[in-house]
């Protein structure tokens, strides 16, 4: 189970910031989960953000074992500081194609971290302009933190429903392109479940 405490300093093993395609600008960072995460016995995924004068410039959804603890104090708002960059920006409910988070090259699995291409739903924007997104993956076990969205509403040629995996959020290139638009009767419920889960 995740079992690093909200706040922690972190940072990359050293190996593993050269496998990101979307890595952190610095090591600087901090732990972000929910504290439920605490909880689950069969994951090791948390929730890490770098700041800047408090503001989130850099987030990543990862397994704890490609950190490291950092002899740096604490910062107990990291989370708080997600949620702030949330429901905001320019790109918001737009669904992107940023293309894989690992660079090319890199064979095989990286702990939690998603592989391959998929299609993003944006759901804030860091401090520096980039989009926060998170996944959309098959709808085979949706919870209140993997919302359910209909084909219908995501507003591409889906054929089949779909759940936000809202644990997973990275910022990803502001170049991704665009390929739909999440629909305007779901977004205010979505937002809701967005600003429960990052509160």
């Amino acid at each position: 189970m995740a079992t690093i405490p909200p706040g922690s300093a972190v940072q990359l093993k050293p190996d593993v910031a050269a496998k990101l395609r979307f890595g952190a600008p610095t090591n600087d960072l901090f732990i972000a989960v929910h504290r439920d995460a605490l909880k689950s016995p069969n994951s090791v995924h948390t929730q890490v953000v770098e700041l800047a004068d408090a503001r989130v410039t850099w987030t990543a959804g990862l397994g704890e074992d490609l950190l490291a603890l950092r002899d740096a104090s604490a910062f107990p708002g990291a989370r708080a500081a997600l949620a702030e960059s949330l429901l905001t920006g320019e790109r918001l409910w737009e669904i992107v194609l940023p293309g894989g988070l690992l660079r090319f090259g890199v064979s095989g699995s990286l702990s939690t971290i998603y592989q391959f291409e998929r299609p993003w739903l944006v759901i804030g924007e860091a401090a520096g302009g980039q989009p926060i997104a998170v996944p959309l993956n098959e709808a085979t076990n949706p919870k209140w933190y993997a919302p359910l969205v209909r084909a219908a509403d995501l507003g591409l040629m889906a054929t089949k429903d779909t759940q936000l995996e809202l644990a997973h959020a990275w910022t990803v290139r502001s170049s991704a392109s665009t390929i739909g638009r999440l629909a305007h009767a779901v977004r205010a419920p979505l937002a809701g479940t967005i600003a429960k889960y990052y509160a």
